[in-house]
């Protein structure tokens, strides 16, 4: 039966009205009644503050007010506990989660950069295509889980090849050594069988498939390749034309996308050319 209540999160700006009362409870970390008129705003006799505390950390606050002193009974403290409780615990869930998350992507990069070390000319592609890709994803119009998803995918996206490398440098007797080709098939090697690592291993697998469907390991065509591969393709070609090792032999954004271009349909999905058309500044990225 609040007349009036205000919320307020982490950085948000604090509206003129409730700043006195905000700014006066910097040190509270339990819901308080207040009274006091030198605080309170114009219209209110009486107020519920509710700090919220996330992991030992004042976060935000919820402010219930009223117009008489009444409205606001001690009891209202227990009422509202409860609900308090479990948006701190839905908090503290979502912040441990960022957290593992943050932690997982620089795992991931610490990987592919060791990955990359083999070769000179292979260091800071996949954090370069990852950009591109997340650059092109935004364009078409994923959502920030699909981002996420792509950003990833596109780190690791030839981490096979370290494998490949590993593989022919321990050949035993009358073995073959493995062709390049065979780099996306030992990279899913390498990601966990979980439902969480799905769209990694699809930007793994399927990132040297072709639209018209002539590409490898498997042959798949037009929306038979998942979007996130259908991307990094575009965006992995664009990096290796772009970031050649001999300078002079380094494409401009403009040849580099008339080649592309010339690839759209048959190579690439025509809806990734385009977004790619559409981002004029990519060294910006």
């Amino acid at each position: 039966n609040s007349e009036e209540y205000y919320l307020v999160y982490e950085d948000e700006l604090i509206a003129d009205k409730w700043a006195r009362v905000i700014n006066s409870c910097q040190d509270v970390t339990e819901p308080k009644i207040i009274e006091d008129k030198t605080i309170l705003p114009t219209g209110s006799k009486s107020l519920l503050y509710i700090p919220i505390i996330v992991e030992g950390k004042k976060v935000g606050e919820l402010i219930s007010a009223h117009s008489c002193n009444e409205n606001m009974l001690a009891y209202y403290l227990k009422l509202i506990e409860p609900l308090v409780n479990a948006a701190t615990n839905i908090l503290i869930n979502e912040a441990r989660h960022s957290l593992e998350i943050q932690r997982e992507r620089r795992l991931f990069t610490i990987l592919n950069r060791a990955r990359e070390a083999y070769s000179p000319n292979m260091i800071g592609h996949g954090e370069r295509v990852a950009k591109i890709a997340l650059a092109l994803g935004k364009r078409l119009g994923l959502n920030n889980i699909e981002l996420g998803e792509l950003e990833l995918g596109a780190l690791l996206h030839d981490i096979g090849q370290v494998a490949v490398l590993f593989k022919n440098l321990n050949l035993k007797d009358g073995e073959k050594p493995l062709d390049i080709k065979a780099h996306p098939l030992e990279g899913l090697k390498l990601i966990p069988d979980k439902a969480e690592y799905l769209e990694i291993k699809n930007a793994i697998l399927y990132h040297h498939e072709y639209y018209n469907g002539t590409g490898y390991p498997e042959g798949l065509s037009y929306t038979n390749i998942p979007i996130i591969a259908r991307i990094i393709a575009v965006a992995d070609v664009y990096d290796a034309l772009t970031c050649l090792p001999l300078e002079e032999d380094r494409k401009t954004h403009e040849e580099t996308f008339e080649l592309i271009k010339r690839g759209t349909g048959s190579k690439f999905d025509p809806l990734v050319v385009v977004a790619l058309e559409e981002l004029r500044d990519l060294k910006a990225l």
